[in-house]
């Protein structure tokens, strides 16, 4: 199993994150920020924050046809679910153990199987 971290970039006309996102679907995706960069549209050029993850969920909402409520809720719990793992985590920046970390687009985590 794994997770994709879906940013502001999802957002951006040339970016092929929405191809991506309507190849998984929201069983495999968290909504993240990259703070403080790659804001999504319509706040490209400033300084990215955790406020705009609503843009971010509205995008994907539109994208695959269904409520703005049903992509927050689903990817709440997608990241609620490896946040009590007590790892270690995979990234593409390597292992970090029993802690949580950034999940970056396109890294992946290691599921808790044990459960």
């Amino acid at each position: 199993g794994f997770y994709l971290g879906i940013g502001g970039v999802v957002t951006y006309k040339n970016s092929s994150m929405a191809a991506v996102v309507q190849h998984f679907g929201l069983d495999n995706l968290v909504l993240e920020t990259d703070a403080p960069y790659l804001p999504p549209v319509p706040y490209r050029g400033k300084r990215n924050e955790s406020s705009y993850i609503p843009e971010i969920a509205s995008f994907i909402a539109l994208l695959i046809n269904i409520p703005a409520e049903e992509v927050a809720l689903v990817t709440s719990a997608n990241a609620a679910g490896f946040s009590t793992y007590n790892g270690p985590y995979y990234t593409k920046k390597g292992i970090h153990k029993n802690k949580l970390v950034y999940i970056y687009m396109l890294s992946y985590i290691k599921p808790n199987t044990s459960n």
